[in-house]
């Protein structure tokens, strides 16, 4: 199967290697060679996908039932910097 070829393939990567490999990983149940089948598919990527991705971000935010006010919004950290503002505990 053809999985470097669908329309959601931004950068246009077609590589048969990849292909097998995503295949063959999906399969294998030696956790360690799976781990190194998708490590050489993410070198792949990185080699020949195109696609510059700067960094990764990392953001875990959590709170309390006792803690009044908070807004939940994915893409803001802390509410935009708002949280100690405009929340309190009960």
């Amino acid at each position: 199967m053809r999985r470097t070829q669908p329309d959601w393939n931004d950068t246009r990567l077609n590589n048969p290697e990849f292909d097998a490999l995503l295949n063959d990983a999906k399969g294998e149940l030696d956790e360690a060679r799976r781990r190194e089948m998708y490590s050489w598919m993410a070198y792949l990527v990185r080699d020949e996908g195109g696609l510059i991705l700067p960094m990764f971000n990392n953001f875990i935010s959590a709170n309390t039932n006792d803690l009044q006010g908070w807004i939940n919004d994915p893409t803001q950290d802390l509410m935009n910097g708002y949280a100690p503002h405009k929340c309190w505990f009960a």
